[in-house]
C-alpha cells in the first residue's frame, strides 16, 4: 500500500500522499523520472546490473535520458517497456492483481497489447500499451453524415467473397480466373471479403505477378481428367496444397506463442510466396499516398508500404470485427465492425452509435475502460 497507516480499521495514506489507480499511496508531487538508483558508490563503483549510471556525491544516479525503474531495479531509457511483470508462476498461477497475464516459462508475462508497469510499489501490473500518434485524413461516417468518402461513395458494381479458409480461397481463385478470362474484372469497382476470401483477394490485389501465373489459365470442364487435376496448380492455388508438417514441427521446437500460431501459419503459408507476410507493413492506395503519409509522419520515413496494383478495382475492403480488448468482457454491445482498405480503415458503424464502455473480465484488466471511441 506504500506510505499508508491503519486508521480505525482502514488503510489510509499518510499526509502528503495519495492513492493511485492501484490503491498504492504515492507522492503526487514526485518527479516522473527518478534518477537515484538507490545504491551507494562510496566504497565501490555502481553495479553493472543497474544499467547506465554515474557516481555523484556517493550515489549511483541514472545517466541523462534514463530513469530508475523500481519494477526492473535498473536504469532504463525513457519510454522503455517490458512484458515481464516480475511475477513467478512456477508453483502458483499468476495473481489476478497483475492484470491480463500468461504463464510462460514460469514467468507472468503480459498479454499482447499490454506492458508491465510499476503500480507505485515496485509491483508489476499489465496495462494497455500506449499507441504511437499518427497524422491521418479522417472521414466521418455516421448517422449525421452517412456517405462514405470517395472512391467508396461511387461504387456501381462489386464482388463479395465469404470466408471458409482454404475452400474460400479456392472458390475465389476460380471466380477471379473466370472473370479475368471473360474480361469482366476491369469493369468492377469494388471487392469486399472476409477470412479465406481475403486471403485470395489480398493476393489478387497486391501480388506483382502476371495474372496467368497467379490464377492459372481457364479450363474446359469436359476436358478435365485426374491427370490434369493432379498437376501443380497456379501460384495462388499452390498455397493451400502446401503441407503444414514443417510449420507444425517448428511450432513444437521453437515453442511459438499459442496466440500467434494461426496468424504465423497464414502469413508463412499463404502470403509469404508473394512477399505479403511482413507484419509491420502499412497499406496505401498508391505511391502518391505513400509520399503524403511519410511527409505527414516523419517517423514512418523508412516504413514498408503495400500498394494495390494499378489495374485492380479502385475499392478493396477486408472486413472484420473488433471485440473487447484483452482483459475485458466482449459481447454484442461492444463488438464493432472493422473495415480495412488501402485508403481508409476504421469502424463506420458503432453499437448504439456512440462510445463504448468495457468491463474487466475475470483475471483480466484492473479497472474499466469508459467512453472509448473505437476505430
Amino acid at each position: 500500500r506504500g506510505e499508508a497507516a491503519c486508521v480505525n480499521g482502514q488503510c489510509l495514506c499518510k499526509d502528503g500522499f495519495c492513492a493511485n489507480n492501484y490503491g498504492v499511496c504515492v507522492d503526487p508531487l514526485a518527479p516522473t523520472c527518478i534518477e537515484d538508483a538507490g545504491t551507494t558508490c562510496r566504497f565501490r563503483s555502481c553495479p553493472a546490473s543497474l544499467g547506465p549510471t554515474t557516481c555523484q556525491n556517493r550515489k549511483c544516479l541514472c545517466e541523462t535520458g534514463y530513469c530508475y525503474s523500481a519494477l526492473n531495479k535498473r536504469c532504463e531509457k525513457l519510454g522503455t517497456y517490458t512484458n515481464d511483470t516480475g511475477g513467478s508462476c512456477k508453483v502458483l498461477n499468476c495473481h489476478e492483481s497483475r492484470g491480463p497475464t500468461s504463464c510462460i516459462n514460469g514467468k507472468c508475462i503480459c498479454a499482447d497489447g499490454f506492458v508491465a508497469k510499476d503500480n507505485g510499489a515496485g509491483y508489476g501490473v499489465c496495462e494497455l500499451l500506449d499507441s504511437i500518434d499518427y497524422t491521418a485524413q479522417v472521414a466521418a461516417v455516421n448517422q449525421e453524415q452517412p456517405t462514405f468518402p470517395a472512391p467508396h461513395s461511387s461504387i456501381i458494381s462489386g464482388l463479395a467473397f465469404s470466408g471458409g479458409g482454404a475452400r474460400a480461397l479456392s472458390n475465389a481463385l476460380g471466380a477471379y480466373r473466370a472473370l479475368e478470362h471473360l474480361g469482366l474484372m476491369p469493369h468492377l469497382d469494388a471487392i469486399s471479403c472476409v477470412s479465406g476470401g481475403c486471403w485470395a483477394s489480398s493476393i489478387y490485389m497486391f501480388a506483382d505477378m502476371k495474372t496467368d501465373l497467379l490464377l492459372g489459365k481457364p479450363t474446359v470442364a469436359s476436358e478435365l481428367s485426374l491427370a490434369e487435376l493432379e498437376k501443380q496448380p497456379a501460384a495462388l492455388g499452390a498455397t493451400v496444397t502446401t503441407s503444414d508438417h514443417l510449420f507444425l514441427a517448428r511450432v513444437l521446437v521453437n515453442h511459438l506463442d499459442p496466440h500467434h500460431i494461426w496468424q504465423s501459419f497464414v502469413g508463412e503459408t499463404i502470403l509469404r510466396p508473394f512477399g505479403l507476410d511482413r507484419p509491420k507493413s502499412f497499406m496505401a492506395a498508391g505511391l502518391e499516398e505513400v509520399n503524403r503519409i511519410k511527409k505527414n509522419n516523419p517517423h514512418l520515413k523508412n516504413a514498408d508500404f503495400q500498394v494495390p496494383l494499378s489495374d485492380r478495382p479502385k475499392v478493396f475492403v477486408m472486413n472484420g470485427a473488433l471485440l473487447a480488448p484483452v482483459g475485458f468482457n466482449d459481447g454484442n454491445n461492444v463488438s464493432v465492425s472493422f473495415q480495412m482498405s488501402p485508403d481508409f480503415t476504421g469502424s463506420p458503424f458503432w453499437p448504439n452509435n456512440g462510445p463504448l464502455n468495457f468491463q474487466p473480465s475475470k483475471n483480466g484488466a484492473l479497472y474499466p475502460l469508459r467512453d472509448q471511441f473505437v476505430g
